[in-house]
């Protein structure tokens, strides 16, 4: 699939922050083929409510303004309206869906869909199925996180796509690890797009043999009870896998490194003790490869340790007293939108550093001199169809 593949996204008619989030991560990311079917609100029996209203509801979170001011097409129907729903897929070519908001959709209306309809569970499947997956998940003694799959006509069953870890950390509470659930939902949803949008989505069928009935009021007290313990271990698994993540990055473990992500990728983001990224550090410690994979998956080239020292600042240091530095690493960052002109906190660029008695100082900096006078010269008299390297 291609950045202009049409898509539907289901949501909510009504103020959703979960369907306002989704539907600006989205276009932010630069899809604008897409039509949201929206379900206007109905009054849902007290025993099939969930409790997270506390981060779902906000007058603020308006769907139907939020569609206008992004010149999005918006439908309003309920989720069970077969016509509508392909009438709005007939008229984009659309043959998958999302899910940002929805009932429970009926197999006559996922069967609209060819290449199917995917969901972002906060919980892992089949452990934690149904409205409670956040106490269910501390019930089983599940890891926290979001299963992205095709769903069927199964409450939380289909295909599984992949799970996106949620990190527990130590100070959590249940409600700070909730909004984190809610954060992570984000993540899954852009790693969605970012790693399966334009290729073929690999799924396995979840087994699911019954859905989770809704918690009593009592049995919620009864979990919550045991959080401490559940978040102790957790947090503890997190601390180990975030420990031995960073020592790959330091000694260019790729294919290790490729492993922690893909379970849980909030890593790429994650800084250590130092302030130091993913990207910085495998920047310092010259590891090509490494920045390479980083970038590609959405690490930020502008990244900044706790001075505010950037990665192309990092990436120069190793490299000062080489005879002959590869500048390999700074091409890439450069190429992928890295700023020849940013300052840290002192008011220093590159340059200032750079103009050094080093070995290769001077060299570097002519080099990186080529590369912003040549950009200037490039914006001034830019060629139709010509972009610098920044902006790329």
């Amino acid at each position: 699939m291609h950045i202009d593949t049409p898509i539907i996204i289901f949501a909510y008619a009504f103020p959703h922050r979960k369907s306002f989030d989704c539907i600006s991560m989205v276009s932010g990311m630069g899809y604008r083929n897409f039509v949201v079917v929206a379900a206007p609100k109905i009054t849902l029996p007290q025993n099939v409510k969930s409790d997270s209203k506390s981060i779902d509801s906000g007058n603020r979170f308006d769907v139907k303004l939020l569609c206008s001011s992004l010149n999005v097409k918006y439908v309003e129907c309920p989720h069970d309206d077969v016509e509508e729903i392909t009438r709005a897929r007939n008229e984009v070519g659309a043959e998958l869906a999302i899910i940002a908001g929805a009932r429970i959709l009926k197999a006559n209306i996922i069967d609209i869909f060819p290449k199917g309809v995917i969901n972002f569970h906060p919980g892992k499947i089949p452990e934690t199925s149904g409205l409670d997956s956040f106490f269910y998940t501390l019930k089983s003694g599940s890891p926290m996180g979001v299963t992205v799959h095709f769903i069927d006509a199964r409450v939380d069953a289909g295909k599984f796509i992949f799970f996106e870890k949620c990190p527990v950390q130590p100070s959590d509470t249940i409600e700070s690890l909730k909004k984190r659930l809610y954060e992570t939902q984000m993540r899954a949803i852009q790693r969605f797009f970012r790693l399966f949008f334009l290729t073929k989505i690999p799924a396995t069928q979840i087994y699911r043999p019954k859905k989770n009935s809704p918690m009593t009021p009592a049995e919620k007290t009864a979990v919550r009870e045991g959080f401490n313990a559940w978040k102790d271990q957790h947090a503890a698994l997190c601390y180990e896998n975030e420990t031995k993540f960073f020592h790959a990055c330091e000694e260019g473990r790729l294919e290790e490194v490729k492993r922690l992500v893909s379970e849980s990728l909030y890593l790429i983001d994650l800084k250590n003790k130092s302030g130091w990224s993913a990207i910085i550090i495998a920047a310092y410690w010259q590891h090509e490869s490494l920045v390479s994979y980083f970038l590609g998956m959405g690490a930020n080239p502008n990244d900044r340790g706790q001075n505010g020292t950037t990665v192309l600042m990092y990436s120069k240091t190793r490299i000062l007293d080489a005879v002959d530095p590869r500048l390999n690493i700074m091409t890439l960052l450069i190429a992928s939108g890295a700023s020849l002109i940013a300052t840290d906190k002192f008011g220093k660029d590159i340059f200032f550093y750079l103009d050094v008695e080093k070995k290769s100082g001077s060299l570097i900096k002519n080099y990186l001199e080529a590369i912003k006078v040549r950009d200037l010269v490039l914006h001034s008299h830019p060629d139709e169809g010509v972009k610098t390297l920044n902006e790329r």
